[in-house]
């Protein structure tokens, strides 16, 4: 993909303090950091609200660009063809 088209993609999830169910101060053997246990719900996660943040790699005078992942009509472009855009993944 040239480098015009690429960007850095960040999305930030919150998850309210009401749905803390626990936290582990320690960690695991796998990742020694703490470790929130929180309700999960099937349709939308752990999450209350999420927001995407969009920058452009390739141009560093380029503005960011906030998106929101649950509106279709974002005026994204299209790069890749429909049949990898709608492939389910695994």
């Amino acid at each position: 993909m040239p480098e015009s088209n690429r960007a850095w993609l960040t999305v930030t999830g919150v998850i309210p303090y009401e749905s803390l169910v626990d936290i582990d101060g320690e960690g695991d053997d796998v990742v020694k950091m703490p470790h929130l246990f929180v309700d999960f719900r099937p349709q939308d996660g752990p999450f209350a609200w999420t927001h995407a943040d969009v920058e452009a790699s390739g141009n560093m005078s380029s503005q960011r660009r906030a998106l929101s992942p649950n509106a279709p009509d974002d005026a994204r472009l299209t790069v890749f063809p429909e049949a990898i855009r709608s492939k389910k993944l695994a």
